[in-house]
């Protein structure tokens, strides 16, 4: 049986969502998926990619399009989601060559990384994708904790709160990798933020004047399925605080991050988890809630990510960041990287950093970097002074790759 690969027609959508719920069924999914084809405002037909045998479809890869953060510029991300096989025609090479077609996608469309999350690390690192550490942090409370007074006031949102959450995410994400850059059409049509019917475990801060100073969010990583047995239980996917208030940023944390312990403790539960960004904030809070020695840090590895060109995205560094090289002292070097289509070298031994050829001698430079490393570099969660390289090169990292606070914000998920 010879499959035939290609683009979804826009008259198969209910047979692919039917694929999928026969793949995940549960009575809430397709609602789920429904939003794939009719909540995303950026969704094109040839964006779903499938395999065609016996005259139905049979496997199918899905790309989301998405502009995230990173720094001083934005990102467009690939997002891969419902890579799905039908059981009976599995373990045949369709969803191979859909994943393959997905790529080719993404590289026509000029998208920079594409990013997924998967259980099956090692199939993927044969399409080129490389792992890309997220953190999550367990905490257990301390019996006896009490939680202090604040002047701020902890309350449900309303729909009345719906245009401030806009806007305090849009400030507060606005240089974080790798967050969405949310439209008011992704807000509404993707993450159906229904003012009639807003998440059960959201909450806000209020001051005095009842203006909204920051929220947080409870639940889980949005998805059809559950990544691992712990996705069920509540955690902490979602914190943002108005940036108006920088200086109160770990007063305005800690009275929401304190009613959310609390709700713990009267559940009957201390273990409180957090998918958000740590912050000097988020762990102060945390340092004063937990019982001895009971944080826990862990790197997930269900996220991967694949560069899509072989240096744009590394010529976006050598333009953004050449201000921040020269304020650094212009400190000189090269950086060798790998990629999926060879080593590209960024040169920062003139007047600026720049791509340069990969022919360069690398008998000159450190060892190539990883992808893996590079990915991490970018998004500013690997401080480049702890990295395995010379003096010099360490010193380039740190000028072209400042130390951030990464964060793909659970209600993304796809």
């Amino acid at each position: 049986m010879t499959a035939v690969f290609r683009a979804l027609r826009p008259d198969e959508r209910e047979e692919c969502l039917d694929l999928w719920l026969r793949v995940w069924p549960g009575y809430a999914n397709r609602t789920y998926f429904e939003r794939y084809f009719y909540g995303d405002v950026g969704w094109l037909p040839y964006y779903t990619q499938v395999a065609e045998c016996d005259g139905r479809l049979v496997s199918t890869v899905h790309i989301c399009n998405r502009t995230v953060a990173c720094g001083e510029f934005r990102l467009n991300m690939g997002g891969i989601a419902n890579v799905a096989t039908l059981p009976e025609y599995r373990g045949r090479g369709y969803n191979t060559g859909c994943l393959k077609n997905a790529i080719e996608v993404m590289e026509a469309d000029a998208m920079d990384f594409a990013l997924l999350f998967t259980g099956i690390n090692a199939y993927y690192r044969k399409f080129g994708f490389a792992n890309l550490p997220r953190g999550r942090t367990s905490v257990r409370i301390r019996p006896d904790f009490k939680r202090p007074l604040s002047r701020f006031t902890i309350r449900p949102a309303a729909s009345r709160d719906i245009y401030a959450l806009r806007r305090i995410y849009s400030a507060y994400n606005h240089d974080r990798p790798i967050a969405v850059q949310r439209s008011e059409a992704y807000w509404r049509d993707w993450m159906r933020f229904d003012p009639r019917n807003l998440p059960s475990g959201l909450m806000v801060a209020t001051v005095g004047s009842g203006d909204i100073a920051g929220y947080v969010c409870t639940g889980g990583f949005s998805s059809a399925a559950p990544y691992d047995s712990d996705d069920s239980s509540v955690r902490v996917i979602e914190l943002c605080i108005d940036t108006k208030l920088e200086y109160q940023e770990e007063e305005v944390t800690r009275s929401l991050l304190n009613e959310v312990i609390v709700g713990l403790l009267c559940s009957g539960t201390r273990k409180l988890v957090l998918e958000i960004a740590n912050t000097p904030a988020v762990l102060a809070v945390l340092a004063d809630a937990a019982e001895l020695r009971g944080i826990e840090h862990t790197i997930m590895s269900s996220s991967m990510v694949r560069l899509l060109h072989h240096d744009n995205l590394l010529k976006s560094v050598c333009m953004c960041a050449s201000e921040r090289w020269r304020n650094a002292g212009s400190p000189a070097g090269k950086l060798t990287f790998e990629t999926p289509y060879g080593r590209a070298v960024l040169d920062a031994t003139g007047t600026l950093p720049r791509m340069a050829d990969a022919a360069v001698d690398s008998a000159q430079l450190d060892a190539p970097i990883s992808q893996s490393d590079l990915f991490s570099l970018l998004f500013g969660t690997v401080d480049s002074h702890l990295a395995p390289y010379s003096v010099q090169s360490q010193l380039l990292m740190s000028a072209l790759f400042p130390k951030c606070d990464m964060v793909y914000w659970g209600a993304d998920g796809f």
